[in-house]
């Protein structure tokens, strides 16, 4: 679960994105990873997948590595694709098990790195071509929050969820839920320190299901502080060890879910004149699962054909 690729520009290097949204608040949504599964059904057309992957190299400026799994629960092909740029993606073919289910396969991806190439949108392609609409889904998704704030002044509250942190220096990663992976997994990080930028940028990173209801999704509670100074009357109705315990928190000491659900109630209102809340509406969210949806239909409507980055050989490997 990398970055975004960055672009250098007058003033620095910029966090570049595919399909980003802006909301009201300021804040960008990306999708940064897919993972797509498909089912082929006829023997014929796996082995003319396989042909297909074989036969990428000399069509296009591209390399690829190759591996044999046999753990179950992997996969027996497995195919890195590895693009000019620098960046890659990864197919796997035949899901190992008790017996080995010959037409799964899976593509990963994440949209900001590689979706513009023209190989990426050639494979989704002849896959959404070859498989039924019901052999095709998507079964995961990073979608990436990005804060134009600095990583001290955003806070993520801990819920029943593992969580746990790593901190060395500037960078300070919080995690809730089980490994990378895994639906429900929770990230927020430095990414100013991450990509090497020049401005302050936080970045909470969330693995959900799409099949999912909105309403069911495990959204975390993430919250920046917008304004540290409260007015003395504003506090009228707190006693001094509410006070203290609402400028600790404001300073960074804690969060609210380590207090009493009494003094949680007391102080959450003040907070709220302090902070803001990090959501995803239900509108973004929709429009997040139509560009979804369209990589299982047709991922090239998701960008105008001018903007398509050709892999083509400029002259065909010699033989």
């Amino acid at each position: 679960v990398g970055g975004l690729y960055v672009q250098k520009y007058k003033g620095g290097i910029r966090v570049q994105y595919f399909n980003e949204l802006m909301t009201a608040d300021g804040l960008t949504i990306s999708v940064d990873m897919i993972t797509a599964d498909y089912y082929i059904g006829s023997i014929s057309t796996r082995s003319d997948f396989e042909l297909f992957l074989r036969s990428l190299p000399f069509k296009y400026n591209m390399d690829t590595e190759f591996w044999e799994c046999h753990k179950i629960g992997r996969y027996r092909g497995n195919y890195t694709v590895k693009l000019s740029d620098g960046n890659s993606f990864y197919i796997g073919v035949a899901l190992n098990g008790l017996k080995t289910e010959w037409g799964k396969c899976r593509i990963e991806f994440n949209p900001n790195k590689v979706a513009p190439h023209q190989i990426l949108l050639h494979i989704l392609g002849w896959l959404n071509s070859h498989t039924r609409p019901m052999h095709r889904s998507i079964r995961r998704f990073d979608l990436a929050i990005d804060v134009p704030i600095s990583r001290l002044d955003v806070r993520l509250l801990k819920d029943r969820r593992i969580y746990s942190e790593r901190k060395y220096g500037e960078e300070w990663t919080e995690y809730l839920g089980a490994k990378s992976s895994s639906v429900g997994r929770c990230k927020l990080y430095n990414k100013t320190i991450e990509s090497k930028l020049n401005y302050p940028l936080t970045r909470l990173e969330l693995t959900l299901n799409p099949e999912i209801s909105y309403d069911n999704q495990p959204w975390p509670s993430v919250y920046y502080i917008s304004n540290q100074q409260v007015q003395l009357h504003e506090l009228v109705c707190l006693n001094d060890t509410q006070r203290f315990i609402l400028n600790a928190l404001l300073s960074g000491f804690g969060n609210l879910t380590d207090l009493g659900r009494k003094q949680r109630d007391t102080i959450k209102p003040y907070m709220d004149n302090c902070v803001k809340w990090i959501t995803v509406s239900t509108s973004d969210y929709a429009t997040i699962l139509r560009q979804l949806d369209l990589y299982l239909k047709k991922p090239s409507s998701l960008l105008d054909s001018s903007n398509i980055i050709s892999d083509a050989r400029i002259s065909p490997l010699p033989f």
